[in-house]
């Protein structure tokens, strides 16, 4: 998911908190975590309300990835779809790999048996 917030309005950046804990509360994070990314749009503007460093700390302290961006000047744009990305393959790998049937980690030729470990004396 992708939650963006105005750089130039102080109160898009705190309905951030609101929206991450609608995320929280609607979508099973615990059995199937949801990846997030923070993005800080219009930072081309000069009347910046909402410093990266303010934005940053909140998103280290949610553990998720923050970047900022201007849509209009295309700035940072492509980093942030490339991380949203590597994200979701890397999602997709960890199911793909939960799916996948266990080996066997039972008993292993030649460790034994019903013989007790011992071969047949009379092989074919």
């Amino acid at each position: 998911m992708i939650v963006v917030y105005d750089v130039t309005e102080k109160e898009s950046f705190e309905n951030v908190r609101r929206w991450m804990a609608e995320i929280d509360n609607n979508c099973d994070t615990q059995q199937n975590p949801v990846n997030r990314v923070l993005v800080g749009n219009k930072c081309d503007m000069e009347d910046i309300q909402v410093t990266e460093q303010e934005a940053g700390e909140y998103a280290s302290a949610i553990n998720v990835k923050h970047f900022r961006c201007s849509a209009k000047e295309n700035l940072s744009v492509d980093k942030m779809f490339d991380e949203i990305t590597r994200m979701a393959l890397n999602a997709k790998r960890r199911q793909d790999q939960s799916r996948q049937p266990q080996p066997n980690r039972g008993m292993q030729l030649g460790q034994g048996g019903p013989q007790g470990g011992k071969k047949k004396s009379n092989c074919c």
